[in-house]
């Protein structure tokens, strides 16, 4: 049994040594390519906690990612945003701004609630420009973005019936 042990030690072994070369070449490829990289703060530690969500955290290494990535940003010279783990970039419509809170994680595919708009798209690509335009915004950009979007980490009393943008 312990040339058994051996190899599956090995076998463990060689799957780390590939996760980490394929890290280490995806985050040098976002360091050299790109001038601000926005990244949502995630508390990977508790997500790990997460039974339901341990084992998949844990493979796709996420916090060694985003160490990785921080540190290769800082030594380009670049500029990494962290975007609040409490931004609603997941319920916020990238194009008007409107709010969807009504949102399971079955629901993959985001669709605007304003009617004006009609977003329809992939849940995942919305949060994604969510998360850019909100580093965008504390990097001191505004690319005309909706109010609501501005004013959602800023103050939560803005939220409600009736309250619209201008």
């Amino acid at each position: 049994w312990l040339k058994t042990k051996e190899k599956v030690g090995r076998a463990h072994y060689e799957i780390a040594c590939m996760r980490l070369d394929w890290l280490h070449k995806l985050t040098t490829e976002i360091a050299t390519t790109s001038g601000i990289v926005a990244v949502e703060d995630l508390h990977v530690k508790g997500l790990i906690r997460n039974r339901c969500l341990s084992r998949a955290f844990s493979d796709a290494a996420v916090g060694k990612l985003l160490d990785l990535l921080e540190s290769k940003v800082r030594q380009q010279g670049r500029m990494l945003i962290k975007v609040d783990r409490f931004f609603p970039s997941s319920q916020l419509c990238h194009c008007c701004g409107a709010r969807k809170t009504d949102l399971t994680l079955e629901d993959r595919v985001f669709v605007c609630p304003d009617p004006d708009c009609g977003y329809v798209g992939d849940r995942d690509e919305n949060s994604a420009m969510n998360i850019v335009l909100e580093a965008l915004r504390l990097f001191g950009l505004n690319l005309n973005m909706p109010s609501r979007v501005v004013a959602t980490t800023r103050r939560k009393t803005a939220w409600g019936p009736g309250v619209r943008p201008k």
